[in-house]
């Protein structure tokens, strides 16, 4: 999970943003991975990444359009967004719908 917070915007500042969509992308395209000590090995497939986006306030048109772009980078890409601890999803309306986060 990668997390991006913000405290008084509803979405954390474009350069975040960017950062940790790369690292959804990296790490939803790694094929193996390893301890360098041990000889442990994580099975890939069962990790899904998530990106964590937290802020405070009121969402605009424009925080619509940036969590729509997330969204299709995040299907492309095999990751989930998360904002305000509720997985966004669209809908068959092509509508942003939030669903609570179990861990």
């Amino acid at each position: 999970m990668e997390a991006k917070n913000s405290a008084g915007r509803p979405l954390p500042s474009e350069d975040d943003i960017k950062d940790g969509l790369m690292k959804m992308i990296v790490y939803s395209n790694l094929k193996k991975l390893f301890y360098l000590e041990k000889e442990s090995k994580f099975q890939i497939a069962r990790i899904r990444p998530i990106l964590k986006l937290t802020g405070g306030g009121n969402l605009c048109d424009k925080d619509y359009e940036i969590l729509e772009d997330l969204l299709h980078e995040a299907k492309t890409n095999n990751f989930e967004v998360l904002y305000q601890e509720r997985i966004v999803k669209k809908d068959e309306n092509k509508e942003l719908r939030y669903m609570d986060f179990v861990c």
